[in-house]
């Protein structure tokens, strides 16, 4: 890599936007889709740590939430991760959607979309349906 390569790189850590021109707008939290029963954290953390620094994870039934602390990272992580094969299943990688007021190991706030009321606290915090976690 040349010094205006590396240089240009940096200037896009410091920025927030991303390599390709989208614009992450700083996402780090992915979802992962479709794990299997036998994996556990310290697999998922260990798979995704080679595309960079993992800050958190935490695996939830079927689907894990995935944290890095350098957006950039997430993006690889996505690009590198989504179809691969992890004890018989493809993982699906995408982007966390985030309501408002939510952060990663929260659910919805009371200000969110999805209520306030008694029901909210059994609706999933990752989609907001009812029925699953």
């Amino acid at each position: 890599m040349s010094y205006y390569e590396d240089r240009n790189r940096d200037s896009y850590r410091r920025g927030g936007s991303s390599r390709d021109g989208r614009g992450s707008g700083g996402l780090r939290r992915l979802y992962v889709g479709h794990v299997n029963r036998y994996v556990r954290e310290r697999d998922l953390k260990d798979l995704f740590a080679r595309t960079g620094r993992v800050k958190d994870c935490e695996i939830v039934s079927d689907f894990a939430f995935v944290e890095y602390e350098d957006p950039l990272d997430a993006e690889d992580a996505i690009r590198e991760f989504d179809g691969y094969r992890l004890e018989g299943e493809r993982l699906q990688v995408e982007f966390a959607k985030k309501g408002k007021g939510q952060d990663f190991r929260s659910g919805p706030s009371r200000g969110s979309s999805f209520g306030a009321g008694a029901g909210a606290a059994e609706r999933c915090y990752n989609c907001g349906e009812t029925g699953h976690m």
